[in-house]
């Protein structure tokens, strides 16, 4: 399985992903998008998560979607846990990170 790439202002982190966890976060962000434009019309949201796990990685994203103006302004946050002690926590564009997941679906 080739390596997802997540690009972020400081740096960028590459790990193994599966065509379906890719494809279910992907789905899961537009389902944000979609919370967020809600919220500007003054419907409260409640919080964005998304957890995978395989094997010793976690991946999470979290997002308020009542902060964010527009979807192009909203910032998610970004958790991987890798076992024994890795743990990388950055705030990440809502556009750059489902830039990152179209380029590795080939969209």
């Amino acid at each position: 399985m080739p390596p997802l790439t997540l690009n972020f202002a400081d740096g960028s982190l590459s790990l193994p992903a599966a065509t379906e966890f890719a494809t279910a976060l992907q789905q899961s962000l537009q389902t944000l998008q979609q919370q967020i434009t809600a919220a500007q019309g003054g419907d409260r949201q409640s919080d964005f998560e998304f957890f995978d796990r395989q094997g010793d990685r976690s991946l999470e994203v979290f997002c308020n979607p009542n902060l964010w103006a527009s979807p192009h302004a909203a910032k998610v946050l970004l958790t991987v846990k890798q076992a024994p002690g890795l743990r990388l926590r950055v705030e990440v564009a809502l556009t750059q990170l489902q830039e990152d997941i179209q380029l590795y679906l080939g969209l």
